[in-house]
């Protein structure tokens, strides 16, 4: 059993889950299973919560990330959907897994810290 937490999100899957939170607003937040399943995020007090507002990625927002057992690239499908077409996998890490956390870090150091490239 996966569990990842953070900013006002904690998500428990079977597999594999992802959550990021913005820095300065924990209640911003996408966590999630991998794969996908049809529960809603818990919160910190163990109630259903889903963040109201969207991340926006900027190069200077920072975020929060806490990644538990993730195949590299459904974690590359995941981030991509904030900079399409910008995640590149490396051939030789197509069956990576990954676990991390960080926090207070700009979109390209998670990026660089999970293995993955970023297009220009």
């Amino acid at each position: 059993m996966a569990r990842c937490d953070c900013g006002n999100c904690t998500v428990k899957c079977p597999g594999a889950c992802y959550c990021w939170s913005d820095a300065n607003d924990p209640s911003i937040y996408q966590c999630d299973c991998i794969p996908p399943i049809f529960k809603k995020p818990l919160n910190k007090k163990g109630g259903k919560s889903k963040s109201k507002r969207r991340m926006r990625v900027t190069a200077q927002a920072k975020f929060n990330v806490c990644i538990h057992n993730a195949p590299l690239t459904a974690l590359a499908q995941t981030l991509d959907k904030s900079v399409p077409n910008r995640i590149l996998v490396p051939a030789s890490l197509l069956k990576k897994k990954v676990n991390l956390r960080l926090k207070n870090k700009t979109f390209r150091q998670i990026v660089i810290a999970s293995g993955l490239k970023l297009k220009g």
